[in-house]
């Protein structure tokens, strides 16, 4: 009996202590839902998944990824607070390309943050103030960071110096009043006009900042005053507008310029075009999320809804999510990777304006007509990995949506007409080897005409009703099958066994 109390209050007393450190720990606060950030795909990466990490306490990242997530992580979205010894860090994930920090609430970073690393696209923190020196200088893989954080202030020196890929306009905030020695210089690949806003004050001691910029074409300068500068710091252009009544100040500060033209600035930006749908990856996106299913609705505000057009949402979704999604008027570009969701409702985003969609990385079913008749979708590859079903009508005429069409391997079966009428689909198709069926009566991949090669993997041919394929005249099939499938699709001028180990497929 004693030796039965003595193990009852053993039992307790560590209960007890359990219970006192759980309540020592501090609540990890959610991601703020309505932060405006610029979303920025490369051609392939608008698909690719994206690990979601929140910094709840600054200094904590590298304990928050994993050995695997530091060996093959490729996209990266980061929420929360870092500090300098966290940004370090971020070395440590070598192929790092996509880096999302737009959900951070940092409003500055140190020198050299990303200096030299491989990275292809980048999404600065939305409320970030100052761009540090060489923040991404000799970043020679940069594609893509615009548009660049709205209340900016100063762009250090070397910010950009040598991304010589770096492509897109570059529309410098309204808030900036500095800018560094050679901030942008090298950057060959940037077009367009470049307006240097009103409050500019400083173009560096020496200058340069734009030099190599060869490019762009039109410069405007909105300060009466012409900025303070050393060397030249404009890109070689033989046109300049500026103020009413500014000619003569800025003829004295650089005579070599060809035409200095006054601009009336009001009528000139009334003027203006729309950025045209290929912009749509530089536009700012709102960053929510979902910490309870069903609360999508009040996360979101009266000019969220009448305004945004590109929306990143994390945590967890409903049915009644979903359904809310199309009260966002709007709405063209939709990041869910970082969603808790493997399965969604039926008819998730049918006839929605949407143009680019990055699915949940989890899911495991598209469901039916998920995708019907979005006419605008251009981007919604890669599909997620573990994918087992693709369900009926899922992308039917998903007519201007572009890419390979590449299958996870992991699916069995693809819905009747899941991808038909996809006429911009290109390259070659592969069938995964564990795919059984086509649908009952099939057509899973009519009209998609552009497609030119059919790989078939199963060793069976799936169960399908009417045909299936694209019009192909060409199947590759596992060899021993050559047989099986002429029986079943007669009408294909070659079927050719294929060692698919060999091709790398």
């Amino acid at each position: 009996m004693n030796k039965m109390k003595i193990v009852f209050f053993l039992m307790l007393g560590v209960c007890l202590f359990l219970m006192s450190s759980c309540s020592d720990q501090e609540d990890e606060p959610t991601p703020t839902p309505d932060e405006e950030v610029p979303v920025i795909p490369d051609e392939e990466l608008p698909g690719e998944a994206s690990n979601v990490i929140h910094v709840a306490k600054a200094g904590t990242l590298s304990g928050l990824v994993d050995a695997q997530m530091q060996d093959t992580a490729t996209c990266l979205t980061i929420t929360g607070t870092m500090n300098e010894y966290d940004f370090l860090f971020l070395r440590e994930i070598k192929n790092l390309k996509r880096l999302d920090l737009s959900g951070l609430s940092n409003t500055t970073m140190p020198n050299s943050t990303f200096k030299q690393m491989p990275l292809e696209a980048l999404v600065l923190p939305s409320g970030l103030t100052a761009i540090p020196n060489e923040m991404c200088r000799d970043c020679k893989k940069l594609k893509e960071v615009f548009p660049l954080p709205e209340h900016l202030v100063t762009i250090g020196e070397h910010a950009f110096y040598d991304c010589r890929n770096l492509t897109g306009e570059l529309k410098l905030p309204e808030d900036v009043t500095h800018l560094g020695n050679h901030a942008f210089g090298c950057c060959q690949e940037l077009t367009g006009d470049l307006v240097v806003p009103a409050k500019v004050v400083s173009l560096g001691d020496y200058g340069c900042t734009f030099a190599g910029c060869d490019k762009i074409n039109k410069v405007y300068f909105k300060p009466t005053v012409p900025p303070a500068s050393g060397n030249d710091p404009l890109p070689n252009t033989n046109y300049l507008g500026v103020p009413v009544g500014s000619k003569e100040a800025y003829r004295k500060k650089w005579p070599n310029i060809l035409v200095i033209e006054e601009v009336d600035f009001d009528k000139l930006d009334d003027t203006e075009e729309d950025l045209p749908g290929e912009e749509l990856p530089g536009e700012a996106s709102n960053v929510i999320h979902v910490a309870k299913a069903g609360t999508l609705s009040g996360l979101v505000d009266a000019q969220m809804q009448d305004t945004a057009t590109c929306l990143t949402i994390t945590g967890t979704m409903n049915e009644y999510d979903f359904l809310f999604l199309r009260e966002i008027k709007n709405l063209k570009r939709l990041d869910l990777s970082g969603l808790s969701n493997t399965t969604m409702p039926n008819s998730t985003f049918k006839q929605m304006p949407l143009e680019a969609l990055v699915l949940p990385s989890g899911l495991t079913a598209i469901p039916n007509e998920m995708c019907r008749d979005c006419k605008k979708l251009k981007e919604v590859f890669p599909l997620p990995e573990h994918l087992v079903t693709i369900g009926e009508h899922a992308f039917y005429d998903c007519r201007n949506l572009t890419g390979e069409l590449k299958l996870p391997e992991d699916v069995t079966h693809l819905g009747n007409h899941a991808f038909g009428c996809c006429q911009e689909l290109t390259g070659d198709l592969v069938v995964p080897a564990k795919v059984v069926s086509l649908g009952d009566y099939g057509c899973t991949f009519a009209g998609c005409d552009k497609i030119n090669k059919v790989y078939f993997k199963p060793t069976v041919p799936p169960a399908s009703g009417y045909d299936p394929l694209p019009n192909t005249n060409y199947l590759g099939v596992p060899v021993g099958c050559k047989k099986i499938y002429q029986k079943k699709w007669p009408n294909i001028l070659v079927i050719e066994e294929v060692d698919f180990e060999k091709l790398g497929l």
